[in-house]
């Protein structure tokens, strides 16, 4: 009784604990069981969850516009030059002729002109050159001034000296002047030695003569 009384409180605090355990353990029990539900009762079908909303982007990537190849420029056939073959004189140069399936010079096919072989040069005459004219020497017969020599003049059909046309030589007389007579340049005058020096001496020696009379006197 001594026992009872003394831990009284720790009985009853196990009974309580145990009690509370076995009261869990059998409503875990319970729910767990699972019981047929009654047919009046709907039967609840789960919904599908539904798809959250996404917005998508697409970006369309500019297709790049293909670069155009430019069509070559065809090379023109050249001309044939002069001497080359030919089917017509469009494709011959210019002042060319087709003769004879070749390009010539279109001159060379003319009468009278003179050309190479080959009728692609022309071959010029080389000119005459003019004697140049003679002119007439003094008394020769002229026409006019420009037939005589330089400084002659044309007169009565003849180149005469303009300045004296009388004379058939061309040859003018020289007038005759006065002859000037020269005059004999003056003789110059040559002192006479011994004369100066007299005279000076003569007059100082008689200036002294008479100062010394004055000083006497006095």
């Amino acid at each position: 009784m001594n026992f009872l009384k003394k831990y009284w409180y720790m009985i009853f605090v196990l009974l309580l604990t145990v009690g509370l355990g076995v009261m869990v353990f059998l409503t875990s029990g319970k729910l767990t069981t699972t019981k047929p539900v009654a047919p009046t009762v709907p039967q609840v079908t789960p919904k599908a969850a539904e798809p959250a909303c996404t917005l998508t982007f697409t970006i369309a990537t500019p297709t790049p516009t293909p670069t155009a190849t430019p069509t070559p420029t065809p090379t023109p056939t050249p001309n044939p030059t002069c001497g080359g073959s030919c089917g017509s004189n469009g494709q011959c140069p210019t002042d060319h002729t087709c003769s004879g399936d070749k390009c010539v010079l279109s001159a060379c096919l003319q009468s009278g002109v003179t050309c190479s072989t080959d009728k692609c040069t022309r071959i010029y005459p080389t000119p005459t050159p003019t004697p140049s004219q003679v002119r007439a020497s003094c008394n020769n017969t002229c026409s006019v001034n420009t037939d005589c020599a330089s400084g002659l003049v044309c007169l009565d059909s003849a180149c005469r000296n303009p300045s004296c046309t009388e004379k058939t030589n061309c040859q003018c007389d020289v007038a005759a002047g006065t002859t000037p007579i020269p005059t004999a340049p003056p003789t110059p005058k040559v002192p006479v030695a011994g004369i100066g020096p007299s005279v000076l001496g003569a007059s100082v020696i008689g200036g002294g003569l008479l100062l010394l009379l004055l000083v006497l006197a006095l």
